[in-house]
């Protein structure tokens, strides 16, 4: 009986996990044996990446004089990544259990509510899981070689993270019940909604521009570095007393640091953190299932998300241009959906701030001309890399409009429309991003007229070219199966090649530029902004003519 229900979740679990990952590389040794190998070598690259960065502060000694990395250090980015990781998963669990489309599936399955309800919060399980592999192991483990801790630690440190990420889903799971009315009550308040969006946005706008307001005007990091060290000190102090029971947490994994000298494991305090933490699991998980299983039960047996409304008073439908049309439709989409409109919001505030912190830090320091070069190069670079990885999502705009993305090839116009239509709010909103970047540039380093509108001309067109091949991407290789129950996928492999190419152009336009300039910086900018110009049309001819063979009939 029991092995009959444990075989029942497993294919419940397998049933969902293979609309998210794809499973096909367990049957072919060849397959399996390079998944597990490119996911070594990306697991290997994030600990080194980590390690540098922790042996550069040893080196420069920022945290500590001694010849170690305070454990509180790593108490400051694992809670942080932890409050954002119970965030994400929150949300994350809301949509899945109660929004999701499979549950109409799932419910009329010859199976129990509880195998449903258990399967969805294993398979977030696994989902939170390989999270920790990408993001936090590598954090810990690249601790542990900087530290010289003995081999037993990483396996410690997987353990423990197994423990760590089921309380996180099981909290989340708690935590989606209000998260859910939350999500209700702004759904039908349009105007609190944007409200809110608006506030929290503009809160963090004003608050992000008047830290960056408080760098003094002639940095002097070694004069001052007495003051900036005690600083972080305090800082580091008062932050493990707030947040102890992460700080606890953390000396759990890595054991207590005595005189400085020797680091302890498994002392009385991190068996008691480790007590604490199994007990807090069993009962938000008891929680869990007395209350949010039957909730769950209730609100997906009832799709309150697609019943009709008949408050709305009838509109007489309008004749408008098929463009017009198309944009009104994804301006609607926007405005309706937190998500995308804080996404949108992101869009246009991001790119703004981040210039104006990088060119007050260059305005607070004398620079040579060669260091004026590096600052242009660095602005191009920074102004590249934020607004090509907005393009990411692009990657996958079509897909997650799951099997409708056939009716485009029905719709009586020309489909380039509507396949442009689908970008154009954002295009919109990086252009005027750019403007106010670049004006915000010119404010802080004044630079000839010229510069400032071939700096513009450069972004755009390397923008748009990176947009039509993440747009492309989709297209050509649709992953519509990842986005038909819930709407969403972490595993979509056009936006992980996305997510490289703007890498890769943003590098690229950055060695250019650092080469050209040494010509002229005028020379350099207008000869930057042919190859992009250049580039933007060879791409732009590319995805008409594949575009037009896609929509052919056969």
């Amino acid at each position: 009986m029991l092995g009959n229900s444990v075989n029942k979740i497993k294919t419940l679990v397998l049933m969902q996990l293979k609309d998210k990952i794809d499973l096909s590389f367990l049957h072919s040794k060849k397959t399996l044996i390079s998944t597990i190998v490119f996911s070594a070598i990306k697991f290997i690259v994030a600990v080194l990446f980590v390690y540098l960065l922790l042996y550069a502060a040893l080196y420069l000694k920022i945290f500590n004089i001694n010849n170690y990395i305070p454990g509180s250090v790593i108490t400051v980015m694992f809670s942080l990544m932890l409050v954002l990781s119970v965030f994400v998963c929150t949300v994350g669990l809301m949509n899945k259990l109660y929004f999701s489309k499979d549950n109409f599936i799932l419910l009329s399955l010859p199976v129990t509510t509880n195998k449903i309800f258990l399967s969805k919060l294993i398979v977030f399980f696994v989902y939170e899981l390989k999270k920790n592999i990408n993001f936090l192991i590598p954090l810990f483990f690249s601790y542990g070689l900087i530290s010289g801790f003995p081999i037993f630690y990483y396996l410690w440190v997987v353990v423990s993270f197994i423990l760590i990420s089921a309380a996180t889903v099981a909290l989340s799971a708690l935590l989606s019940i209000p998260a859910m009315f939350l999500h209700n009550f702004l759904k039908r308040k349009l105007y609190i909604q944007l409200l809110l969006v608006v506030g929290i946005v503009s809160g963090l706008f004003w608050g992000i521009i008047r830290l960056i307001l408080l760098i003094p005007t002639n940095i002097n990091i070694i004069g001052a570095w007495g003051s900036i060290f005690w600083s972080i000190q305090d800082f580091l102090s008062e932050f493990i007393v707030i947040f102890s029971p992460l700080h606890s947490l953390t000396t759990m994994i890595i054991g207590k640091r005595i005189a400085g000298l020797v680091n302890i494991f498994f002392t009385t305090q991190g068996l008691l953190t480790l007590l604490y933490l199994i007990i807090f699991l069993i009962v938000i998980m008891t929680i869990s299932i007395l209350f949010v299983k039957p909730f769950f039960f209730k609100m997906a047996s009832k799709p309150f998300e697609y019943k009709i409304s008949h408050n709305k008073k009838p509109k007489p439908n309008r004749q408008t241009h098929t463009m017009f049309a198309s944009i009104k439709k994804e301006f609607l989409l926007i405005i309706r959906s937190p998500k995308n409109l804080i996404k949108t919001s992101l869009i246009f505030s991001v790119l703004p701030i981040a210039i104006f912190l990088l060119n007050n830090i260059y305005a607070a320091m004398n620079t040579r001309l060669i260091g004026q070069y590096m600052t242009f190069s660095f602005n191009l670079l920074i102004v590249l890399l934020i607004i090509t990885s907005h393009n990411v999502s692009v990657a996958s705009v079509y897909s997650k409009e799951g099997t409708s993305t056939y009716l485009m090839k029905t719709s009586p116009g020309n489909q380039m429309v509507f396949l442009l239509s689908k970008v154009f709010v954002d295009v919109v909103l990086v252009i005027l991003s750019l403007i106010t970047t670049l004006a915000i540039v010119q404010y802080v380093n004044p630079m000839p007229f010229q510069n400032i509108a071939l700096f513009f001309v450069t972004a755009l067109f390397v923008y748009l070219t990176h947009l039509l091949m993440s747009a492309e991407l989709d297209i050509m290789n649709p992953q519509k199966q990842l986005y038909l129950t819930s709407g969403n996928s972490d595993s979509n492999p056009n936006e992980n090649k996305s997510a490289i190419l703007s890498f890769l152009f943003s590098a690229l336009f950055f060695a250019v530029s650092m080469f050209l300039f040494f010509e002229g910086v005028l020379l350099g900018w207008f000869k930057i902004a042919l190859i992009a110009i250049a580039f933007f049309i060879f791409r732009l001819y590319l995805f008409v003519n594949r575009v037009k063979i896609y929509s052919k009939e056969k």
